[in-house]
């Protein structure tokens, strides 16, 4: 879920959405009770632990760790292969994340007491880096990312991730979902999302505030997210994303 540079601004922006609002699914091929074929869209994120720097970054001699971050982003953005340029991504906030190099700056990692915050630290041609932070049991409802590839690491705390497979079209109003993966993510753990394969949900089960990073393809100024109707199906709602300014 997206925004502007930070780079001197000194002003944090946070998203408002709430668990009752919205709601994200997936997708793969399966045979309903009745006969036909449904499209099902299987999830394809991957998350996966941080282990020693196991490469050099690309980057040196930038005194500014978010300033190396984001000379690092420029040039993982610029691969033509999604999945190339996901991985390149995914391994920069590995690094720079799990080596405990990066310190964000205070305002960005302020929770919010009635929504989880959003908030933009640069914007570029290629690719936009958001800060979320989740207070205690904040979380999403199943989304999607509005055909945007996202690449997703915890800064701080811990973060449940909960993945599912669509049954139908992605353009659909009414879908089901399936749930396909669970995963307790930690402080240097990344994952990958590309579209269609980007339905899940994202939630703080601790006490503790926690802090995550996000890089998307291209600032995110709306997605899709599902509301769970009385029979266990689900309605898809666009969003538009707007930010708060505490």
């Amino acid at each position: 879920m997206s925004m502007q540079c930070w780079r001197g601004s000194g002003r944090a922006l946070a998203l408002a959405l709430t668990l009752d609002e919205i709601s994200l699914a997936p997708i793969c091929r399966s045979v309903d009770p009745r006969g036909s074929f449904k499209k099902e869209h299987k999830q394809a994120q991957t998350f996966r632990y941080n282990h020693p720097m196991n490469r050099t970054p690309q980057i040196t001699g930038t005194p500014d760790p978010i300033e190396r971050l984001i000379a690092r982003l420029d040039a993982d953005s610029a691969s033509n292969d999604c999945t190339e340029r996901c991985e390149a991504v995914k391994q920069t906030l590995i690094d720079e994340i799990g080596g405990r190099a990066l310190a964000l700056p205070a305002e960005f990692t302020r929770p919010c007491p009635d929504t989880y915050a959003r908030r933009l630290l640069h914007k570029a041609d290629r690719y936009a880096i958001v800060v979320m932070v989740w207070a205690a049991q904040q979380g999403t409802p199943i989304h999607d990312h509005d055909g945007k590839w996202c690449v997703e690491c915890v800064y701080d705390g811990t973060i449940r991730v909960r993945s599912f497979d669509l049954i139908g079209e992605p353009d659909d109003e009414i879908v089901s979902f399936r749930k396909a993966k669970e995963v307790s993510a930690h402080k240097g753990m990344a994952g990958s999302l590309i579209p269609p394969f980007d339905y899940h949900i994202i939630e703080n089960p601790a006490d503790d505030p926690a802090v995550t990073i996000h890089v998307y393809g291209g600032e995110m100024q709306g997605c899709h997210a599902y509301k769970e109707l009385d029979d266990g199906r689900y309605k898809r709602v666009r969003k538009e994303l707007a930010y708060t300014t505490t």
